[in-house]
């Protein structure tokens, strides 16, 4: 069963062109991915709505705490240059703590 998941999430990203979100558990992605119509949604709401609405998160907190311009242009370069993963990651840890 690990080896059909791990086989299973690798075609995903690689039809997805993305990577995964890890706060999503494990069921949810096994479920997601067996499914194609599902990974099919999951790509355009990752991409249309999530992505977007992170961006746009970032506007305004930055906006809030007073250092747009150099802030918002590092985390613009974390979101250009670095692993989706870490992106995540980064903005996972980050937009908790508020």
């Amino acid at each position: 069963y690990i080896f059909q998941f791990l086989l299973i999430l690798v075609f995903s990203i690689y039809f997805t062109h993305q990577y995964i979100y890890f706060y999503i558990n494990f069921q949810q992605l096994y479920f997601i991915f067996t499914s194609f119509y599902l990974i099919n949604f999951f790509y355009y709401f990752n991409y249309y709505f999530f992505q977007s609405y992170l961006l746009l998160k970032i506007q305004l907190l930055c906006f809030k705490f007073q250092f747009t311009h150099f802030f918002y242009f590092i985390i613009n370069y974390i979101y250009k240059y670095f692993n989706i993963i870490y992106y995540n990651l980064f903005i996972i840890f980050f937009f908790f703590q508020f």
